[in-house]
């Protein structure tokens, strides 16, 4: 397992505000994992392309605060 560090970010993101990552291949893998840390709820969406410029596939989690 390898950490991604194009799409981590300790940076502090403003209320409505977002942080949107670099398009990376997970193609040699078969699982990924997504941590997040926040102090406040929010919604997670990881979107799936096949040419890292038409995304196909989106996945949304509700993320709780802590």
């Amino acid at each position: 397992m390898s950490e991604d560090f194009k799409n981590s970010s300790n940076a502090l993101i403003p209320n409505g505000g977002e942080f949107v990552g670099i398009p990376t291949s997970v193609s040699d893998y078969s699982t990924t994992v997504v941590s997040v840390i926040s102090d406040r709820n929010g919604i997670l969406y990881i979107e799936y392309s096949p040419d890292a410029m038409n995304w196909d596939y989106s996945q949304s989690y509700n993320t709780v605060a802590g």
